[in-house]
């Protein structure tokens, strides 16, 4: 039984030390053909309830996709998994500089995540709408 924990304990430290180096980042899809209105991916890592999750943000020029997400997968090849929830397979991403107004914004939709929320559909719209403006 220990041995099990052992092994649980290090793949959710390797998921959160992922979860957390990729939130100090913002991507983009390197293989778009329109560059300049590729889609912007932001990585929101939080606490709810003692349970680590993360919000996934993907900025287009025509809409706002939020999802929420709760880290429960822990077994040996879960970083992989997560990286693919993340970023689609077969597309090709790249790290852009993560500027003022989006960190301002992340710290913002971070408070809101981790307040006492229940309606995970009114947490979306306030989420879309801090990222809108």
């Amino acid at each position: 039984m220990g041995y099990k924990n052992e092994i649980t304990k290090e793949i959710k430290n390797e998921l959160m030390g992922y979860i957390n180096k990729t939130s100090n980042h913002l991507f983009t899809i390197s293989d778009c053909r329109d560059e300049e209105n590729a889609p912007i991916i932001k990585v929101i890592p939080f606490n709810k309830d003692g349970n680590l999750m993360y919000c996934y943000v993907v900025l287009t020029d025509k809409e706002i996709i939020v999802r929420i997400k709760k880290i429960s997968d822990l077994f040996p090849g879960a970083k992989t998994r997560l990286k693919n929830n993340i970023f689609h397979q077969g597309s090709k991403h790249k790290s852009i500089r993560n500027f003022k107004v989006m960190r301002v914004k992340t710290d913002l939709a971070k408070k809101l995540l981790e307040t006492d929320w229940s309606d995970e559909k009114n947490l979306k719209i306030m989420l879309e709408n801090i990222f809108n403006n």
